[in-house]
């Protein structure tokens, strides 16, 4: 894992971008494995970084990127769709600006500014990737005319994430009394969703789960605080049932400390906290983790006139066919008690023209 960081972070070899790239495809690559989006504070340039354990960061150098002019780049987060990279990011500091910028890149290391997204009159913060098996949204924090923040979302409207739906309020935070809310952060973990953001104008953050989608039914579960100034928080799988928090920590403002805390229930509980290290001195950070054990292996036999596809665990796994490559559809397993095996079951004939994959829901 050493020596893939360091190939990562030069400059001289495209292989390790392409192994970066088959990370996020769930490719063959060592686990753990993460990648964080943040900003630098001193010129609101974005920055990116590797680890191999989620706490010593080290930075891909180097980064070019200039957004449209008069725009900063601030709060970045990270996704990759359809073979490319994309960064949302707020454009403008912490200016008055009505809209948030997407950059796009092949290689992690050239971006090209793709679009500005319109979010109406108000401040805009903090944009964070998620998905879903219907699509592609984007939350970020809103604040109205009296100063409220609340989280709102859009969704992409074309596949190449030039287009997005109006806006519309994420379902659940707002009945949390009237705090204001920024920087909210979505990601799916094993059957639900978890959302945390930070309580803005108070201490720490609200962690809030739906068991229905990501941007509605939020039902607040528990309010990590340490007792310092806390933001710039998300969250991060690390596999195994375990979540890590990470979150800026910053004891009577100002001063950047980045931290984390681990939790082993889903977020009703945190243990103690730690500060990240390494190259990245991040005032604002977004992490993602690529930490899921290796797919269980799909074995193929012939059954009279059927061919069987078989694999041993469906925790939290898909089953896609296809004809074509291009477009694919989920069938639904059964579960053979005796064998203690998932298998799907077609024709002999279908079975040739057919491709098949496994994988784990993004």
């Amino acid at each position: 894992m050493a020596s893939f960081l360091a190939g990562l972070i030069s400059v001289s070899s495209a292989g390790p971008v392409e192994k970066a790239r088959a990370a996020f495809e769930g490719g063959e690559i060592p686990r753990p494995f993460f990648v964080a989006s943040s900003h630098d504070d001193s010129n609101q340039r974005p920055m990116l970084a590797v680890s191999s354990d989620g706490i010593d960061f080290q930075r891909i150098t180097p980064f070019n990127f200039t957004p449209p002019a008069g725009d900063g780049c601030r709060d970045s987060s990270l996704l990759f769709w359809k073979g490319r990279y994309y960064l949302a990011y707020t454009a403008g500091g912490f200016g008055l600006v009505t809209y948030f910028g997407i950059a796009a890149s092949d290689n992690l290391i050239d971006w090209a500014f793709l679009v500005n997204v319109p979010t109406g009159e108000g401040y805009t913060w903090a944009p964070e990737w998620c998905m879903d098996d219907n699509g592609v949204y984007i939350t970020f924090a809103k604040m109205n005319a009296v100063g409220h923040w609340s989280i709102f979302y859009v969704k992409a409207a074309n596949a190449g994430l030039t287009e997005w739906t109006e806006k519309s309020l994420v379902e659940g935070p707002e009945a949390v009394n009237t705090l204001s809310h920024i920087d909210a952060q979505v990601i799916r973990f094993q059957h639900h969703w978890l959302l945390v953001c930070r309580n803005y104008g108070g201490l720490g953050a609200h962690l809030f789960r739906s068991d229905t989608s990501p941007v509605e039914g939020y039902k607040l579960i528990s309010r990590p605080n340490w007792g310092d100034t806390q933001e710039g928080q998300c969250l991060t799988d690390l596999g195994g049932g375990k979540l890590r928090l990470y979150f800026i920590n910053r004891p009577g403002l100002p001063g950047v400390a980045m931290s984390f805390a681990d939790t082993l229930d889903g977020g009703l509980t945190f243990g103690p906290v730690s500060t990240i290290t390494g190259d990245f001195p991040a005032p604002h950070m977004s992490v993602t983790g690529f930490t899921a054990d290796p797919l269980p292996p799909v074995r193929l036999e012939r059954m009279g006139d059927s061919v069987r596809f078989s694999y041993s665990s469906a925790d939290n796994l898909v089953m896609e066919t296809s004809t074509t490559l291009d477009s694919w559809k989920a069938v639904a397993p059964s579960f053979d008690s005796t064998l203690k095996e998932w298998w799907l079951s077609q024709p002999v004939q279908e079975a040739p023209s057919r491709f098949w994959r496994l994988r784990r829901p993004r």
